[in-house]
This record gives C-alpha cells, sequence and structure tokens, in this order.
C-alpha cells in the first residue's frame, strides 16, 4: 500500500488527514490499508504516483 512509483518520493504527511473508508478521498493522498479502516497518508512528489 502506498507505494510511489516512477520517480517520485513518497513524503508521508504528519497533519491530519481526513478518515476514508476503503477508496482515495483526493487524488494522491488519502488511502485506506488492509481493510481495517486505519488512514495512512502520504504524497508522492516528483513524477511519481501513488498505487496501493
Amino acid at each position: 500500500c502506498n507505494i510511489c512509483r516512477g520517480a517520485g518520493i513518497l513524503r508521508r504527511l504528519n497533519e491530519t488527514c481526513p478518515r476514508c473508508k476503503g477508496e482515495k478521498v483526493f487524488p494522491g493522498m488519502c488511502y485506506t490499508c488492509g481493510g481495517d479502516g486505519e488512514v495512512t497518508c502520504s504524497r508522492c512528489e516528483g513524477s511519481g504516483w501513488l498505487s496501493d
């Protein structure tokens, strides 16, 4: 989950992220992992993109 692909660098966000359930809240930012409802916030910088 939240693997940065391409030439991007994965940066974790320390700020509070909106809660989400099973889907992205907004592109490239907020995901849930593993079906436990836990929210992981991150973003790809550069030309990379996030992939589950």
